[in-house]
């Protein structure tokens, strides 16, 4: 039995590099191939290319809410790769795939199975985490592994290594740097104890730490003040705190209504239409049904994506031949077929429809499955302390018992504050980026109550029942990961763009509007681009970010968005005034819905518009969910337009 243990550990041992870039790779063709840029995500594109184009500072130039080197990050990709998204998208893939790599091999050491650690880790991927929380992703797994590493062995140059990656963690978003800071002092206080070298130990810790986060401090006093930063931080941080609830709990909601059994309908095939100028929206959902097209998603202008249903070649021909459709993408003229790919999802349920079967839609919805995976993630590290306590009374040498007291503390610590201060509102959208250290952890409770019962040399005699064990794991995990799973599933998560040309896509200049995240507000773009100069500067009253980024021009008042409070104090308000009279601003966008918050919170901005502008026109720019007055362009005083806009009757300033 020993033999057969040392033969397991060899097997391991001797495959972890070649897994190690299996999983890199693996992770980075998957995000490659589901990439996309939600509306948030361009809060932080937009400062940085503010940080290139306009040579602008964070804190200085523009507020920010402590995101130092992640602005800097993308400026250097920017830089690199040119005014475009191709950067941005190596940075995240690159930064998703280390991040996923190092939840694997800490899944490797706690499972010491490489078929669990491999599933568990794809269930951490499915969860389906958002691009912006790159960071996150890295640094979270990065500060349990290097906290761990310590732990095993407690040298300087590991200690050294943890402040290194708390420094750099800090730096990129402060919040981050705090958790991973309070893990690590744990850790050390777990290990050393209330001894002399805990104290030698943690001064060493904080004495690298600040070494390291020199560079960043003089910078940061030189333009602007270090003060500067940290007011802008504590503004931030308090407006957020406000607007939104830390200890929410998500709500489980069962619809009484729903059978007990239901059938999903076959999914679609993913296509394009750009239907005639002109055609009004009640005649064009008439002809999506008259073509059995689904799932309508507007992709800019008059172009639409589609699930087609009826795929044969009669309802294709008559899509293509009828006249209001201009044009179409994704299908074979020629022969009537359809070119793209269904999802795999859609596929194994072609071949086995018993997968379409639904139990309980009602009680297992993806809403609820969303609220299961936060309350599993809410009792892990309660779990965790359980089982830290009961480690402590059994027979273990003192060494070991510490060790694994020292990972599961440090381990929960992280969590408990992500817990706290990450896992909230909007659950969906937040919870992808938590899932790898508590999935972690979680793995961690269960082999220490499965594996840890029994002598290492009779390891062989309980692995059924860690396998069953680590299964009921896996199907908690894999529920949540319904939650946003099947986001990927429609159709803007599986458009069959081919590699080369989303390649295309993303390193053109500027960003063509079949990237952005909606293509409602892809006339406004295409105004704000073609009826503005490049050293114009531009302003919207609501959240908007990706406008900026998308018509390449900077946001004025060094405000990339007016949303949540952020910066309203009155002193804030009259540096946001005394930049807009320094800077070429020929255009301000209202969004009539928002504009009501925007006017109370940002009393002094509003006079000042009011004072020195005039409204030019309304329009809805050509969006199909939106009123033709939906939104209001005003123009400077006393600045003649040089032309009409046609399509919108606006003025032009180029």
């Amino acid at each position: 039995m020993a033999r057969q243990q040392q033969h397991r550990t060899d097997y391991v041992n001797s495959t972890p590099w070649v897994w190690v870039i299996t999983v890199f790779l693996g992770s980075g063709l998957f995000h490659l191939l589901t990439y996309g840029i939600r509306d948030d995500h361009f809060d932080r594109i937009s400062r940085a290319r503010q940080i290139v184009q306009y040579g602008e500072l964070p804190f200085k130039d523009f507020f920010d809410p402590g995101y130092f080197l992640t602005l800097f990050s993308s400026a250097a990709v920017q830089a690199t790769f040119g005014d475009n998204l191709l950067g941005e998208a190596v940075l995240n893939v690159a930064a998703f795939s280390a991040g996923f790599t190092l939840t694997f091999v800490l899944l490797l050491g706690i499972t010491r199975s490489l078929p669990l650690a491999v599933l568990i880790t794809g269930l951490v991927v499915a969860v389906g985490p958002r691009f912006y929380d790159y960071d996150k992703i890295f640094f979270y797994p990065l500060g349990a592994f290097l906290c761990w590493r310590y732990s095993g062995r407690t040298s300087t140059g590991n200690l050294v290594l943890l402040a290194v990656g708390t420094a750099t963690a800090f730096w990129f978003r402060y919040d981050n740097g705090l958790y991973i800071a309070c893990a690590g002092a744990v850790l050390l206080l777990t290990i050393h104890g209330t001894s002399a070298a805990f104290v030698h130990r943690l001064g060493a810790y904080v004495t690298v730490f600040m070494a390291f986060s020199l560079p960043c401090l003089l910078f940061l006093q030189v333009n602007g003040g270090v003060p500067e930063y940290a007011r802008q931080i504590v503004n931030y941080a308090a407006r957020e705190g406000n607007r939104t609830s830390l200890f929410h709990l998500p709500d489980l909601k069962i619809d009484n209504s729903a059978p007990l059994l239901s059938v999903k309908s076959r999914s679609g095939y993913p296509v394009k239409v750009r239907w005639t100028d002109g055609l009004g929206a009640a005649e064009r959902v008439a002809l999506e049904e008259r073509f059995a097209l689904a799932e309508p998603v507007l992709d800019g202008g008059r172009t639409w994506w589609y699930r087609i249903e009826d795929n044969s070649v009669e309802n294709v021909r008559r899509l293509i031949d009828d006249p209001y459709v201009e044009d179409t993408a994704f299908i074979d003229r020629d022969t009537a077929a359809v070119m793209s790919s269904e999802p795999l999802v859609a596929k194994l349920q072609r071949f086995v429809p018993l997968l379409r079967v639904r139990v309980l839609p009602g009680v297992l919805s993806r809403a609820n499955a969303t609220a299961i995976l936060c309350y599993l993630f809410l009792v892990i590290p309660i779990l965790a302390i359980l089982v830290i306590w009961w480690n402590s009374r059994r027979r273990w040498s003192t060494s070991e018992r510490q060790r694994e007291a020292a990972r599961g503390f440090s381990l929960v610590t992280l969590c408990v504050l992500i817990d706290v201060f990450i896992l909230r509102e909007p659950f969906a959208a937040r919870i992808g980026a938590v899932a790898p250290p508590l999935t972690i952890l979680g793995t961690w409770v269960v082999a220490q109550l499965v594996l840890g019962a029994v002598d290492p040399r009779r390891i062989s005699v309980v692995g059924l029942g860690w396998s069953v064990a680590h299964v009921l794991l896996v199907v908690f995990v894999g529920l949540g990961t319904l939650a946003v799973w099947s986001d990927k599933l429609s159709t803007m998560g599986v458009t069959p763009v081919p590699w080369r040309e989303k390649l295309q896509r993303l390193a053109a200049s500027p960003p063509p509007p079949a990237l952005l995240p909606s293509g409602r507000l892809s006339g406004l773009v295409r105004y704000a681009r073609e009826c503005t100069g490049p050293g114009d500067r531009l302003m919207a009253t609501w959240f908007v970010p990706q406008l900026f980024t998308f018509a390449s021009r900077g946001f004025a008042g060094g405000m990339v968005s007016f949303f949540g409070g952020h910066w309203s104090g009155i002193d804030l308000q009259r540096r946001v005034v005394s930049r807009l009279e320094e800077q070429s601003v020929p255009l301000v966008f209202i969004e009539k819905n928002t504009y009501g918050d925007f006017r109370r919170e940002f009393t002094l901005v509003d006079d000042y518009l009011h004072a020195n502008y005039q409204v030019a026109g309304e329009s809805s720019f050509g969006d199909p969910y939106a009123a033709e007055d939906s939104y209001r362009v005003l123009s400077r005083n006393g600045v003649p337009p040089d032309r009409t806009y046609e399509s919108w009757r606006l003025p032009c300033f180029p």
